[in-house]
């Protein structure tokens, strides 16, 4: 294994549940225990713009319970960037 060439550990989506998952504030505190390599999702809004998102849905992690009612489905793909923008993270 000397010549392998990756990080022996990768931070899935960031840092756990030590910042939000899938943010620059979860890879900033992965890198500060140490990773090297983080594993992300991405996923396209309504409008095509590139998001990072485990989830399907937006249930699990955000708040916003009326836009996500509000959308034609609970899903990123049917919400646009500009809509997004708007949601807290949890």
């Amino acid at each position: 294994m000397n010549d392998w060439p990756y990080p022996l550990w990768i931070a899935h989506r960031g840092a756990g549940r030590l910042a939000p998952e899938n943010t620059l504030a979860a890879f900033r505190v992965g890198a500060g225990y140490g990773y090297r390599g983080f594993e992300c999702d991405v996923k396209l809004s309504a409008d095509g713009v590139p998001l990072l998102l485990h989830d399907d849905t937006l249930d699990r992690t955000t708040p916003e319970r009326w836009l996500i009612h509000a959308a034609t489905a609970a899903t990123s793909s049917a919400i646009t960037w500009a809509l997004l923008t708007w949601i807290r993270v949890s």
